[in-house]
């Protein structure tokens, strides 16, 4: 369960990152 919560905050970081190239 904590793995599936980090890489779920893994993944909004990384959309985060992405959506602020733009």
């Amino acid at each position: 369960m904590l793995s599936f919560v980090k890489k779920t905050l893994q993944f909004i970081s990384h959309i985060s990152n992405f959506s602020n190239k733009f």
